[in-house]
């Protein structure tokens, strides 16, 4: 009995991080991992991917400490170029892995594989509007209205300055 005691307190479990980046450009970017983590990293030595056989995701495992819950933060980047972030994450605890789901332009952390072609293409924190699909725009928060000049116009103006 004192032996499956001593197993249960040192199952390890990971945080196990998956990360998409459009065009799958990978190269040089690592996972900065801090908070309730037995290795926190170095900013200049961050975890590489693991071998992994998720199509379209870089993945990384983060060593967790025993079952209980943890808050945990993650930074993908490249030297001082930083992408995708998820800081203070609750872990839940338990005994099982905790998978999560990184998509490069987004500030989502997802529990299940999003679906990439259904995601709004382009940042939104850069865009003024972003076309989510035929009938749809995905406008800023200050955004405040259009001007409705010339209804119907549709730039006509520009093609006669020619």
């Amino acid at each position: 009995e004192n032996n499956e005691n001593n197993n249960k307190n040192t199952t390890k479990r990971f945080l196990v991080v998956n990360y998409h980046r459009q065009e799958s450009d990978y190269d040089g970017f690592g996972l900065h991992v801090w908070g309730d983590v037995p290795k926190p990293t170095d900013w200049n030595e961050p975890l590489f991917p693991v071998n992994a056989s998720l199509p379209q995701f870089e993945t990384y495992k983060v060593e967790l400490e025993g079952t209980s819950s943890k808050i945990v933060s993650v930074l993908l980047h490249k030297g001082e170029e930083q992408d995708v972030r998820a800081e203070s994450m609750k872990v839940p605890s338990g005994e099982e892995d905790v998978e999560i789901f990184l998509v490069s332009g987004y500030q989502e952390i997802w529990q299940e594989k999003p679906d990439l072609e259904k995601l709004p293409k382009g940042d939104v924190n850069c865009h003024r509007a972003i076309l989510l699909d035929k009938r749809l725009v995905a406008l800023p928060r200050d955004f405040n209205g259009v001007k409705e000049e010339g209804r119907g116009g549709g730039g006509k103006e520009e093609e006669e300055e020619e």
